[in-house]
């Protein structure tokens, strides 16, 4: 059973994915509604098989296996099973990613794009916070104006009641010259607390 008052908004939707993920397999394997007894190692083998033959990544399958194992050791904490057919099942290996950083050139044409295209002027602040603060898309989506001290020029970056930063932990990004232009004069007209978005469903 999955339990919101641990775990935060993003992680239950994930979790949830998961299972609907694994629920569809099952179905295509004629099990719409299995018993717990009839899910086997080999079955859930062919399903990391099938997961990594769509395209998932190693580091989703480890999430995927990760729960299922979980959710079974429940089931024999429960006493629905005895023995958890997860258990001792191989994750596939994780190699080393090659992360793709643009370079000052193209982070300029982009920028430079934004400012000279009516229609894409206003990601010309997007983008710029993104590069220039390094925060994470999500972030800057939940920013508020109440986390930016355009005084001390930091951004806070915290806990929001329906969202919260990756590993749930609070800190603070520095706001250069060009960042705290485009934000003062961005504030000067505030519809919203949202900075970038009027709301969030």
């Amino acid at each position: 059973k999955l339990t919101p008052g641990r775990m935060t908004p993003l992680s239950i939707r994930r979790y949830q994915s998961v299972f609907s993920h694994f629920r569809k397999y099952l179905e295509r394997r004629g099990m719409s509604d299995p018993l717990l007894s009839r899910i086997t190692k080999q079955l859930i083998e062919e399903y990391i098989i099938y997961r990594m033959e769509e395209g998932a990544q190693p580091n989703t399958i480890h999430v995927e296996l990760n729960l299922i194992r979980a959710f079974f050791y429940d089931a024999i904490r429960r006493k629905y099973l005895t023995i958890n057919p997860a258990a001792g099942i191989k994750r596939p290996k994780i190699y080393d990613r090659v992360v793709r950083v643009y370079t000052r050139e193209q982070v300029d044409l982009i920028l430079n794009y934004c400012l000279n295209n009516e229609s894409f002027k206003g990601y010309y602040r997007v983008f710029s916070l993104l590069y220039y603060t390094g925060m994470r898309f999500g972030e800057l989506q939940y920013l508020e104006w109440d986390d930016i001290d355009l005084d001390s020029r930091i951004i806070k970056i915290h806990k929001k009641d329906n969202w919260a930063p990756k590993g749930a932990r609070s800190r603070t990004v520095s706001i250069n010259d060009l960042i705290y232009q485009e934000l003062f004069f961005h504030s000067l007209n505030k519809p919203s607390r949202w900075v970038f978005c009027d709301e969030h469903k």
